[in-house]
């Protein structure tokens, strides 16, 4: 399948930005399941579009970046993928 990574962030008052999860602060925060956890509700709703659109988004975990996330959906065929990330 196809993975698409990101960060998930949120905007400051003095408009500088932060991790979304003020709690992700591990060293190495890769695939902890606390980190998908806090943040459920985010990866659940874009699953949730994904799979609406049939994609067949089929795993979604924490990367190892503080506030990075991956969510992996079933390829198609190449321009359709390419669209898609």
């Amino acid at each position: 399948g196809a993975e698409i990574e990101y960060f998930l962030l949120s905007r400051n008052a003095d408009g500088s930005v932060s991790v979304a999860d003020t709690a992700d602060t591990a060293a190495q925060p890769c695939y902890d399941a606390r980190g998908v956890t806090r943040m459920y509700d985010h990866p659940t709703t874009v699953s949730t579009a994904m799979n609406q659109l049939g994609w067949y988004n089929y795993a979604n975990d924490h990367e190892d970046g503080n506030g990075q996330f991956e969510q992996n959906f079933k390829f198609a065929e190449a321009l359709v993928t390419a669209d898609r990330v």
